[in-house]
């Protein structure tokens, strides 16, 4: 697929490339502009000629540059010299097989290092996608390195994320020379006291962080550093952290401009507390996630109200046991206008209830478009009607309703519902 589009007009246009054979090339290239903003293609092999060409003559203004398994060192020797205005690069490649003695294969990648080398160049880029550096004992035999990262991203200042799963382990060493990098967004695994301090040192502008640790231990000289720099972030993904130990202090120090949260826990789930601690230290949070939630609450009355998340638009719990009336009343009770999606997965399927007059008594959300409800909380077929007529904007239910539901896609067209239902126990697509 290639994607062109032209200034002024905004006109995109779409060309699959079946054949790769004179004529396509030729009306390709009749498609071709100086003017090109934008140019997208995936898993095509051209001539090296023809992608010289088309650097050369169409690409001066380009800004976006998609070469989704595509892309070859060679290519990116056109990028600095013939695309002198490019911001975002996906520069991935295909793996290619190959044969080591008679029994034995291998892999190489066709982007590697010396292609890097090239983009030292461009320095108004600041998106850039490649595949995950490899090492030789992965297989690979050619890939781009940690090195290979760290030259670039001390040459292209503008850089502000490069896709990689494990970034931090690029910076958080080797780095140590450098005043400042320009990254938004870092992700890392097994963070130490170290590399988690470097990381922080030289992002002085980070926005998103992602931590995920694959061990049971407590990550104290961990959160001594975001404590110590205290980064203003807008996004936070953790797993396996154990916050649930110190999440007062971890959302004291990062949560007043938080507006993204996931957390996964897999071996001590958050308790109501916590969420208290969220809903008072994060007062801005858009989208929250907690995949592993527990509570042993009695409480009956109406929970606290201190207007918390009163700007959430998703909002996901997974949980073993929960007081799902006060906790939802928490949680959604401020959120009704704002309100985007809602996600519940219960694993005890053994104490089924019926939440759908709870729901339609307490929420009624403005503009919500998507509700998913695990097999323990029932809806009654009366109660999914309620629902849909009172939220037009629902795209998406997916819910479990013991009754017959086969009714209800005529029930849909009736009302002029533009809507998918699921009933997890007899699954119905409309």
């Amino acid at each position: 697929m290639v994607t062109y589009v032209f200034p002024g007009t905004h006109r995109i246009l779409e060309e699959l490339m079946e054949r790769q054979d004179g004529t396509s090339r030729m009306y390709f290239m009749f498609l071709l502009r100086p003017d090109c903003r934008k140019f997208k293609v995936k898993n095509i092999m051209l001539p090296l000629s023809y992608w010289e060409s088309i650097f050369t003559m169409y690409f001066q203004n380009l800004v976006f540059l998609n070469l989704s398994l595509s892309c070859t060192d060679y290519i990116l020797r056109f990028v600095p010299r013939c695309c002198p205005n490019l911001e975002v690069l996906n520069a991935t490649c295909r793996y290619e097989r190959m044969r080591i003695g008679l029994n034995a294969a291998a892999f190489s990648l066709s982007v590697t290092d010396a292609g890097l080398e090239h983009l030292c160049e461009c320095q108004k880029l600041r998106i850039l996608v490649v595949n995950e550096p490899r090492s030789q004992s992965r297989g690979i035999q050619t890939s781009i390195t940690y090195n290979g990262l760290r030259k670039l991203l001390q040459s292209v200042k503008t850089l502000e994320n490069i896709t990689y799963s494990d970034l931090g382990s690029v910076i958080g060493k080797g780095m140590e020379t450098v005043d400042s990098l320009n990254l938004r967004l870092v992700k890392h695994f097994n963070a130490t006291g170290e590399t988690m301090g470097e990381i922080l040192r030289l992002c002085t502008r980070l926005e998103n962080l992602s931590l995920t640790f694959f061990n049971n231990e407590y990550h104290d000289d961990v959160l001594q550093q975001i404590v110590l720099f205290r980064p203003k972030l807008t996004g936070l993904q953790i797993i396996n952290f154990n916050c649930n130990r110190f999440a007062n202090t971890l959302f004291t120090a990062v949560g007043a401009h938080l507006q993204f949260l996931h957390i996964a826990e897999h071996h001590e789930p958050l308790k109501f507390h916590h969420l208290l601690t969220i809903g008072q230290q994060c007062p801005a949070l858009k989208h929250l996630t907690i995949l592993n939630y527990s509570d042993d609450l009695q409480q009956i009355g109406p929970p606290p109200n201190f207007n918390q998340f009163s700007h959430m638009e998703l909002f996901e719990l997974g949980c073993t046991s929960i007081n799902f009336p006060y906790v939802m009343l928490f949680c959604l009770q401020n959120a009704q206008n704002t309100l985007h999606s809602i996600t519940l997965t219960h694993r005890d399927h053994d104490k089924a209830i019926f939440i759908d007059e709870f729901l339609l008594k307490h929420f009624t959300f403005r503009i919500i478009l998507e509700i998913t409800i695990s097999s323990c909380y029932r809806f009654s077929r009366t109660g999914i009607e309620q629902l849909l007529l009172r939220h037009e904007t629902l795209q998406y239910l997916n819910v479990h309703c013991p009754d017959d539901c086969g009714h209800i896609r005529n029930f849909i067209k009736n009302n002029n519902l533009d809507v998918v239902f699921i009933n997890k126990l007899h699954p119905l697509l409309d």
